[in-house]
């Protein structure tokens, strides 16, 4: 008989009792007898998603950033949470001359292993400046949350230039992490990269910048 193996492992008390704190901090007390849930307008979710086929080694590695939709009563329009998807890629020349390009032509390359330096160019090339176009200015009166997962590519939550960069121009932007193997705690993993293995079958790319 094969044993089950969990692919996250066990979870013991100390980890239960992170999820359980983490989960009593988004209720909020009213009138002293009613518990209402935390709106979480204030929360920006951020994850990563991986997009291959199996029939290429290729894959590229996508950062998106959603929050909660609402009406945006200053633009007059509604807003879907949609914050922005940014692959991992970068540019260089063609080495040689093919029948699709000729050599010198920039290209459109993946990187292959993300990491911390990778993750943190993007928070700061990308979601912060984002964040600060697609939320409205009342906004910068609170503090906006941005939830991570503690995935080992992701940077610390209080390094400096980050911190500089959230609280520039009146706002105030700080990371969080979730506790560990708690996918259910982010909008992102509980489906919402769904689509992109959906359109990948639709549209059948064959180059990488499709």
């Amino acid at each position: 008989m094969k044993k089950n193996k969990s692919k996250h492992g066990l979870i013991n008390e100390f980890a239960t009792r992170l999820k359980f704190e983490f989960c009593l901090s988004k209720v909020n007390l009213a009138n002293n007898e009613d518990f209402l849930f935390d709106d979480l307008y204030d929360y920006v979710h951020i994850d990563e998603k991986n997009c291959k086929n199996k029939r290429f080694i290729t894959k590229i590695m996508f950062k998106d950033a959603v929050a909660r939709p609402r009406y945006d009563a200053h633009r007059k329009n509604y807003f879907y949470g949609k914050i922005g998807i940014w692959p991992f890629v970068y540019q260089e020349p063609a080495q040689r001359n093919s029948k699709n390009r000729v050599k010198g032509t920039m290209i459109t390359k993946n990187v292959e292993s993300v990491t911390a330096v990778h993750c943190k160019n993007m928070i700061i090339d990308n979601v912060i400046p984002a964040i600060k176009s697609k939320f409205l200015p009342a906004c910068k009166r609170k503090t906006i949350y941005v939830q991570q997962d503690n995935a080992k590519p992701y940077f610390s939550d209080n390094e400096a230039d980050i911190v500089a960069l959230g609280s520039s121009d009146h706002w105030n932007i700080k990371f969080k992490a979730q506790p560990a193997n708690t996918p259910n705690l982010n909008v992102l993993d509980l489906g919402f990269s769904t689509p992109y293995n959906r359109c990948k079958m639709k549209l059948r790319p064959t180059q990488l910048t499709n």
